[in-house]
């Protein structure tokens, strides 16, 4: 094997196959956290400026296409997890030359991808949108925007497959600051267009493209100028066919799952519209506000998938049997004092978001219903991440695909038509976390049994005391 192991490191690196465990999944885990937080933010700001400044049908038009942006982009989205995890792997290995080999080949495959999703969207943005039902008022406004937002995927690709090549080796700074540059770039030109300009939706895309853009070459920047392993020579970029295997079978299952889940909601959704326009607002605002914890959930295992990939890497197979433990912990502690605020101050928060009683209402049901079990569904992610950094991507996403979304349509199709309210809907969320939660921890069980009783340098001390 080829180690290659004189490469100089970057200072921004973080190897997580030694030291304190708690102390790297929470390093990792804040900046990661930070990045999601500011990109919900903007992503928030987005939504406030075209909902302000140019009106309810602009605003029903930018929002009538996420749904299915999120579904098509979603698999390929998978394959920057399974380019980190991979990468993570050769990193513990000390494989510098796979990892440069990984590094190469993900932002290759970006790029192809981005021009491909870029081509799809644009084609069957009116199509697909009208299949939706989309209605007739503002299906034009909605076709142009997500025609423009698919034009800037290959720069927004670039920026997620980056981002991922960094973050699996412990480098969470780098892609944090060119969020906040980014971001507040986007922010500055939506309020430019929109007000400015009166540009309206076309503004709106206008802004995330142009922002894509200078992510995307912040990005490269800095893999083309980092002194460390992950640093990528334009001129080198190629697909390599044993590298995009490895990418692809981890990948591939995590984009199939999400794309799963894309479906389930979509259809979940379809039922929450028939309650009314009271309903829909009042779900909203709890999915915006349960965005929130989702992401801190989210930093955290993360930081699970890169420490377990680079310790599975250096054969430290105690470390990567203590880490679900502590990431589960960590999942708990955080999901349940910030959804215990929210919980607490439901009116308040909602409030920042419409003030109609009747849509606080609906607000509040949701949070009621969901929050104080969203832990559930963190842990669950957490053994599911685990499995991800062990090489195990298949199993997690079948159980994943069968436990919620499964669980999911069958109450939607059983349980909720029998009973059709509300309450009985929002129900099913923490049904199908629990018991998927429960499954995934029996698959963690039965798949840790199988790794080497002692790791790579406890074996490795032996030897030499007694060569």
């Amino acid at each position: 094997m080829n180690t290659e192991t004189d490469c100089q490191k970057s200072k921004y690196e973080v190897d997580m196959t030694r030291g304190p465990i708690l102390g790297h999944l929470a390093r990792f885990s804040v900046t990661v956290a930070l990045t999601g937080v500011l990109q919900l933010l903007y992503n928030m700001m987005d939504t406030i400026v075209v909902g302000q400044f140019a009106g309810k049908e602009a605003l029903a038009a930018v929002g009538s296409t996420s749904a299915l942006i999120n579904l098509l982009i979603t698999l390929f989205i998978g394959l920057s997890v399974g380019a980190s995890i991979t990468l993570a792997k050769y990193y513990g290995e000390g494989n510098l030359k796979a990892v440069s080999d990984t590094a190469h080949t993900a932002v290759a495959v970006a790029a192809l991808c981005g021009v491909v999703m870029a081509a799809v969207g644009f084609a069957l943005a009116k199509p697909l949108l009208t299949a939706m039902g989309v209605p007739d008022d503002i299906i034009d406004m909605a076709v142009l925007y997500m025609r423009l937002f698919f034009v800037g995927m290959p720069f927004q690709f670039l920026n997620v497959f980056g981002s991922a090549i960094l973050r699996a080796v412990g480098d969470t700074k780098r892609p944090l600051y060119i969020l906040t540059v980014s971001g507040l770039l986007n922010v500055a030109l939506n309020l430019l267009f929109v007000i400015g300009f009166n540009l309206s939706v076309v503004g709106v895309a206008l802004g995330t493209v142009i922002s894509n853009m200078l992510s995307a070459y912040l990005i490269l920047r800095v893999l083309t100028h980092t002194d460390g392993p992950v640093r990528v020579v334009l001129k080198k970029l190629t697909i390599k066919k044993q590298i995009l295997r490895a990418i692809a079978r981890i990948g591939l299952p995590a984009g199939l799952e999400g794309a799963t889940f894309g479906i389930s909601n979509v259809l979940i959704q379809s039922a929450i519209n028939s309650f009314g326009s009271y309903a829909v607002a009042g779900n909203t605002i709890g999915l915006n506000l349960s965005s929130m914890v989702y992401i801190l959930m989210q930093s955290i295992n993360q930081a699970c998938i890169t420490f377990t990939s680079q310790n599975m890497g250096a054969r430290q197979y105690r470390r990567v049997r203590r880490s679900p433990l502590i990431t589960a912990a960590l999942v708990s502690v955080i999901a349940g004092v910030v959804s215990a605020l929210i919980t607490v101050f439901a009116n308040p928060l909602s409030s920042l978001f419409n003030g109609d009683p009747q849509v606080l209402s609906y607000a509040a049901l949701r949070i009621h219903l969901t929050f104080p079990l969203y832990f559930v569904f963190g842990i669950m992610q957490t053994f599911g991440s685990q499995l991800r950094g062990m090489g195990h991507s298949l199993m997690p996403m079948i159980v994943s695909v069968t436990g919620i979304s499964g669980i999911r349509l069958g109450w939607l199709y059983t349980v909720f038509a029998a009973n059709r309210t509300l309450d009985t809907l929002y129900v099913g969320y923490p049904v199908s976390w629990a018991v998927t939660m429960v499954i995934m921890v029996v698959c963690y069980i039965f798949i840790q049994r199988k790794l080497p009783g002692e790791d790579a340098r406890a074996l490795e001390t032996v030897e030499t005391q007694t060569g």
